[in-house]
């Protein structure tokens, strides 16, 4: 298995096939179709179409076009992982995820889009204005809520904003 896992790999190993992945996320393309979408000749996109068909991440439709396969997909929602965890690399030399359930380490890659905040005044302010900004629930995880952030946690919860936590098990 562990060869079959370096095979796929390889075949993510590549911006343009990464690219096509992504693509048939939001809709089918023809190899031709596709190669106009991301500036590409039409012999280049047709043989990573070939690589990835091959590798069970992509497969052809009646109507000639190329969708997804449950695999495919299933990649896909692994890419982000990869994704925070490189834009973070420096940060997780000298961190770790501590006591955070293995589901949610399983889950770090939607935080690929988020922003670091930096500095207790401005991570407070953050906080706020998130449950402010809160319409239907607010989950965190946490290991104590500052005493700066229960106003307004407690004003959204009144409007009928579902609040659920995990706190850190200290004992």
């Amino acid at each position: 298995m562990i060869d079959e896992a370096a095979d796929c790999v390889l075949e993510l190993a590549s911006p343009q096939r990464l690219g096509i992945l992504f693509k048939l996320l939001s809709k089918n393309l023809t190899p031709s179709t596709c190669a106009k979408e991301i500036d590409a000749t039409r012999q280049e996109v047709h043989r990573n179409f070939s690589r990835l068909e091959k590798t069970g991440l992509i497969k052809k439709t009646i109507d000639g076009t190329y969708t997804l396969t449950t695999f495919g997909k299933s990649i896909c929602t692994q890419v982000p992982s990869l994704v925070f965890l490189l834009q973070n690399k420096k940060y997780f030399e000298n961190h770790d995820f501590g006591n955070v359930p293995h589901k949610f380490n399983m889950r770090c890659g939607q935080l690929a889009i988020s922003q670091h905040v930096k500095g207790v005044s401005k991570v407070l302010e953050q906080w706020k204005n998130i449950y402010k900004n809160s319409s239907k629930y607010i989950y965190e995880v946490v290991s104590e809520v500052p005493h700066d952030i229960i106003e307004p946690l407690v004003k959204q919860i009144k409007k009928g904003v579902k609040f659920n936590y995990i706190f850190q098990n200290l004992l």
